[in-house]
């Protein structure tokens, strides 16, 4: 009786007024569904639940979050992630696992998006993570391009295909927008990292792919520079950076 009322009131209990004198009923039926592995019925309460956010501890959500991510159901732990992040847009972290838990199922065209559709507003317009992981998803897909052109030019190649050349060529112009995005978003990262204190966090695996794609694109003196002007910015940290100057 106590599980039927509230499952029927949950899609209406949108008011976080509302919500808050349950939220220990709530808990308790949440614990009930994942425990018997009734993975459907516990999304909408954690839905629910992540509107009482100064009561509920992350341990909820993200203790919620495992088990859905263990009944092997992509698209319903996405669905999950996805009305978590509607009603906690200010939490950047919801946003970066969201994209996380899509890129690990091998989406990085739509863990891009994720994060690339928020950038115009704060806090994520200024949050050098989320640059930064944009262009890593970038830099990933203009990888993954290369590794399959290059698959397909050896097949070709060995029944001495005559476009093989032109397969080439056609695939370096393909791989542009992938590279051109990454180096946009890892150079934004190194812009906002010169303005925040030596110690506030640790970008130097976006600052490599920066250099390292530099170098690619033939630009030898400006990667050196991206190495030498992060290290001078933080000479109190020994980082795997400095071994590629």
């Amino acid at each position: 009786m106590f599980q039927e009322h509230w499952e029927g009131q949950l899609t209406s209990s949108s008011d976080k007024g509302r919500i808050a004198p349950h939220v220990n009923s709530l808990v308790k039926l949440l614990q009930s569904h994942l425990s018997h592995h009734r993975f459907p019925e516990a999304t909408p309460i954690l839905e629910t639940l992540a509107l009482a956010t100064d009561r509920v501890p992350g341990i909820v959500w993200r203790g919620g979050r495992e088990v859905l991510l263990h009944s092997g159901d992509y698209s319903h732990a996405l669905q999950l992630y996805r009305s978590f992040f509607k009603v906690q847009q200010w939490r950047i972290e919801t946003l970066l696992e969201t994209s996380f838990f899509t890129a690990s199922h091998g989406h990085l065209d739509e863990a891009y998006d994720c994060l690339s559709s928020q950038l115009q507003v704060n806090p994520f317009r200024s949050h050098p993570l989320c640059h930064g992981y944009c262009g890593l998803y970038q830099f990933l897909l203009h990888r993954q391009h290369q590794t399959s052109t290059t698959t397909r030019i050896k097949t070709e190649l060995r029944g001495i295909h005559p476009i093989a050349v032109t397969a080439q060529e056609e695939a370096a112009e393909d791989s542009t927008p992938h590279i051109t995005l990454a180096l946009k978003h890892l150079q934004t990262v190194q812009t906002i990292d010169a303005q925040l204190p030596d110690g506030t966090g640790n970008l130097d695996l976006f600052v490599k792919l920066l250099a390292e794609l530099l170098e690619e694109q033939g630009k030898i003196e400006e990667a050196l520079a991206c190495l030498v002007r992060y290290c001078h910015g933080h000479p109190l940290r020994l980082n795997p950076t400095r071994s590629h100057l």
